[in-house]
């Protein structure tokens, strides 16, 4: 039922409810809810549904699914965004513009005039003149409040009549109380109309609107209007009397905007409009164009500057080289514009600016002492003034010196107090970068969620305020969640986003964290060329910049590239030069982290007690930084360190601890992955015996050359095929001829070794027994050869046959070739016996049943293993022909021949009956 009106229908549509069936559905469609009272009784006793126009528009999702389906277009995330921002999510709007022609492009072009075409003869001409002219009147506002508007426009009664245009669903909605607002695009077509039809009465609303806004103190509109109206002295008047406060409240895209539509000849002959928008300009990402206006001024003699004017002007350029990297520049001209304003207590405000800049700059180069003490002088010059923007910019200045000296606690303080001022001042661009910094400490203590919520409500922000330097901070901060969070094609994609926002803002310095946030996930998945490459390139442009901090750090992540390359010696020597830079500075944090990987290089060095040392020293920058998720995250890629550590009990059980939360967060990231929760065990060893000795480590082949003796490698596998076993059962063992106290002795020596070559945490001992760590993810080729044969037996034929499959792959040959020993010839006895005995029991199977084709291949098997058994060759010689492979049973009858020779025995006749009169040349 479609309810045309609210009366008579909403009495019927009343009774109608009163006595519907419970059993029945009743839908009804109508342009507003009111008076049908019954339905709304129903609908807040959620009795009912209700679907608003809101609920029925289209979603980006949805629009690039209907673009795919019925027009074959793929549109983009932010092709479909535009979509529906453009149209409201209008259903008909939508489906106009993609039908058009050009498609999704019909937006700019002859599409837009599609859906102008439709909505001029579907909407606009429908109406009775009058109502045709209050529309396009209403347009010249982008907020339709009644008084206002009814005292520009001169009519009586607007707000009946704007009632009854929401009735008649003109695409005009209540946006709040008293107050209406059109469809983006319908306003947008009735001032094109408008503009069409009567030039001179669109300009004059505007104006008139313009002056109405003025006078009330609403100075934002006012300038819109102004600017649409083309009076642009008011407009730049209006600009120089509220640009210093919008600046402050981080409305830079906004100053921006109204500047730039500024004819030049106005916008060039006021200073003061010329420096708020270098000042806008420094902050919307276009520091380059932000030094030439002020480089232009500053040298333009026609137009001498008065002192405070001159250190303003300064003080923004010094802004915009410090963004460009140019940081002596920005230095000199910060003091320069300090010593224009020397004595000037008038000026305490832009001192503040100047001494804030200059705490900044030397916080650039982690000359932290220094950064707070100019950031000290700028809160108290600011509290003069009762700045609270500028006071927010210092805390969130002031908490990122805390932040580098590992005080989380301090800076997370400060950076509260940022937050709160941005807050209150309404500066939401600022008040992204601040939130930036709050995800980083929440990032430090392992919050992820918490850290990625507010990483997505900071680039909201960034966003809305179009700061584009901390849309590109904020693309690194999330490349470093996802790094650490095991996700490095998200990680990349946020750090190659970075980059590229850097590179067209100019931010020299970001684009070299870029660089060097995607060499490190490329070395986190194991890709060290790259990795190297991309470091080296942040390391590069780091030096042409100057920025002693950052060469550090970035050499510090080389050195990291050089221990996963095993070049451990090179890394030390780097590590051992970085160290000594953040002792000097103070950086709890690169010392804890620098710390970590020299014990790493140690470590694989075999140096312990350079290791032992590394690693006391890092506890100890740890337990003064307050956290260590780091150490979680780089420990669970060097897990052997990590058993070392807690099998020596370093750090009074640190990282025993260190341990169970490495396992707890790979637990955490396969359960994800899993859906299940799946075992988790730090390190990988395989080790194979069959017809080879070999050992792989985390990926990584043990060398003949790490073991040092054979000894040591037959103790290891001793422990692989006997754990539990004592001192004196395995020196025994090993060493029966020799003396208890000298096998013993020998053992030792050769436990050493074997924990050499492979991780001192690998073999642990537990009440005089040795074992391998449960902690290690263990596979061994005999142990898995023994256990498939142990239920072989208790399978039905055809898996058996696919276990038989998988044995004979295992047995490669003999145990431990090479190897000699009473307990490893025993073992390979054993093996070897179990192994004919089953392919025995096989062969006999498939000729039962016919399977020529899998005897043949058993029997190839049992005579690399055994060439003395006649019924091997019988069975063999017999399958062959079966398959009607004559040739191939001669050659297997010759290889009888010939082994019989050896033996200097007689071919059985039941094998020669077998041949017959086949020619055997």
């Amino acid at each position: 039922m479609h309810a045309v009106a609210r009366t008579p229908s909403s009495e019927f549509i009343n009774r109608l409810v009163d006595a519907w069936p419970d059993n029945g559905h009743l839908v009804m469609s109508a342009r507003v809810a009111d008076g049908f009272d019954r339905i709304n009784d129903h609908l807040t006793r959620q009795q009912a549904a209700c679907l608003s126009a809101a609920d029925l528009s289209f979603t980006p999702d949805e629009v690039k699914l209907l673009a795919h389906e019925r027009r074959s277009l793929e549109l983009t995330d932010t092709d479909a965004r535009q979509l529906v921002e453009t149209m409201d999510g209008w259903p008909l709007g939508v489906s106009l513009v993609l039908n058009s022609p050009n498609g999704f492009n019909a937006l700019n072009t002859s599409g837009r005039n599609q859906v102008f075409d439709f909505l001029t003869r579907q909407v606009l001409v429908q109406q009775p003149a009058a109502a045709q002219k209050l529309l396009m009147g209403l347009s010249t506002f982008t907020v339709i409040e009644p008084d206002l508007c009814a005292e520009v426009l001169e009519t009586a009664n607007l707000r009946k009549k704007l009632r009854k245009l929401v009735d008649n669903s003109l695409f005009i909605t209540e946006a709040g109380p008293d107050n209406y607002q059109y469809h983006q695009l319908f306003r947008e077509f009735l001032q094109t109309s408008l503009k069409e039809t009567d030039s001179e009465l669109f300009y004059g609303l505007h104006g008139k609107a313009a002056a109405k806004y003025e006078a009330l103190g609403q100075y934002e509109p006012a300038i819109e209007h102004f600017l649409t109206a083309r009076n642009y002295d008011a407009a730049a008047a209006l600009i120089r009397r509220i640009g210093e406060k919008l600046f402050r409240q981080g409305r830079w895209t906004s100053l921006n905007s109204w500047i730039e539509r500024l004819p030049e000849s106005i916008r060039t002959s006021s200073v003061d409009i010329e420096l708020l928008h270098a000042q806008s300009l420094v902050h919307t990402g276009e520091p380059s164009q932000a030094g030439q206006i002020i480089t232009t001024i500053l040298l333009d003699d026609t137009r001498p500057l008065d002192k405070v004017t001159k250190a303003r002007a300064l003080y923004t350029r010094s802004s915009a080289c410090r963004l460009l990297g140019q940081r002596d520049q920005s230095r000199l001209d910060a003091e320069v514009a300090a010593g224009l304003l020397e004595g000037n207590d008038s000026q305490n405000g832009l001192m503040g600016d100047i001494s804030a800049r200059l705490g900044f700059l030397h916080f650039d180069k982690a000359d932290f002492a220094l950064a707070m003490r100019y950031l000290k002088t700028a809160q108290e010059q600011f509290n003069k003034v009762f700045d609270q923007n500028n006071l927010a910019s210092v805390n969130n200045g002031l908490g990122g010196i805390y932040k580098s000296f590992g005080n989380l606690s301090q800076a997370s303080t400060y950076y509260e107090y940022a937050r709160q001022g941005f807050t209150k001042t309404g500066n939401i661009g600022k008040l992204a970068m601040v939130l930036c910094n709050i995800a980083f400490i929440q990032h430090k203590n392992g919050l992820y969620e918490q850290t990625i919520d507010t990483l997505n409500e900071a680039e909201e922000k960034a966003k809305t305020a179009g700061y584009r330097r901390f849309e590109a901070n904020i693309a690194l901060a999330f490349g470093e969640v996802y790094r650490d969070l095991d996700q490095p094609d998200r990680s990349i994609s946020s750090f190659e986003k970075a980059l590229t926002i850097a590179r067209e803002i100019q931010e020299a310095n970001y684009v070299s964290y870029a660089k060097a946030g995607i060499g490190e996930t490329l070395r986190i998945v194991g890709n060290y060329d790259q990795a190297n490459f991309w470091t080296r390139e942040a390391l590069a442009q780091a030096e042409l910049e100057k920025q002693p901090y950052e060469i550090s750090l970035f050499k510090l992540q080389l050195a990291t590239i050089n221990n996963n390359q095993c070049k451990y010696h090179e890394a030390s020597m780097a590590l051992n030069e970085v160290y000594k830079y953040f002792l000097k500075i103070g950086d709890l944090d690169a010392l804890a982290r620098t710390c970590f990987a020299n014990a790493i290089a140690s470590f694989n060095q075999k140096n312990y007690d350079a290791t032992n040392q590394w690693l006391t020293w890092m506890i100890g920058h740890i337990e003064n930084l307050g956290y260590d998720d780091f150490v979680v995250i780089e420990g669970g890629r060097n897990t052997l360190l990590v058993q070392y550590a807690a099998a020596r009990d370093i750090g009074n059980r640190y990282f025993e601890r260190l341990m169970e939360r490495i396992k707890q967060k790979r637990q955490q990231f396969s359960t994800v992955r899993e859906k299940t929760a799946v075992p988790v065990r730090l390190t990988q060893l395989q080790s194979f015996g069959f017809n080879e000795t070999r050992v792989i480590l985390d990926g990584q082949a043990v060398t003949e050359q790490a073991w040092r003796s054979n000894r040591a490698k037959e103790l290891f596998f001793f422990l692989l095929n006997n754990p539990g076993k004592s001192t004196e059962d395995i020196a025994s063992q090993l060493w029966p001829e020799m003396p208890p106290a000298k096998a013993t002795s020998n053992f030792h020596i050769n436990l050493f070794r074997a924990r050499r070559a492979t991780s001192p945490g690998i073999i642990i001992q537990e009440n005089g027994r040795y074992y391998f760590s449960p902690e290690v993810d263990f596979y061994y080729d005999v142990n898995e050869f023994e256990e498939k044969l142990r239920g072989i037996s208790q399978l039905a034929p055809e898996e058996r046959s696919r276990i038989v499959e998988r044995l004979t792959e295992l047995y490669k040959g003999s145990f431990m070739p090479g190897f000699d020993g009473e307990w490893i010839d025993q073992k390979r006895f054993e093996l070897e016996n179990k192994y004919l005995k089953l392919l025995f029991e096989m062969v006999g199977y498939y000729a039962k049943s016919g399977r020529m084709d899998k005897v043949v291949a058993l029997v190839e098997k049992v005579l690399d293993t055994d060439r003395d058994d006649d019924e091997v060759y019988y069975q063999g010689i017999q399958a062959y022909l079966a398959l009607g492979d004559s040739l191939s049973a001669s050659h297997l009858y010759k290889r009888y021949l010939s082994n019989l020779k050896e033996l200097d025995a007689e071919p059985e006749p039941r094998i020669e009956n077998l041949i017959g009169n086949l020619s055997i040349n």
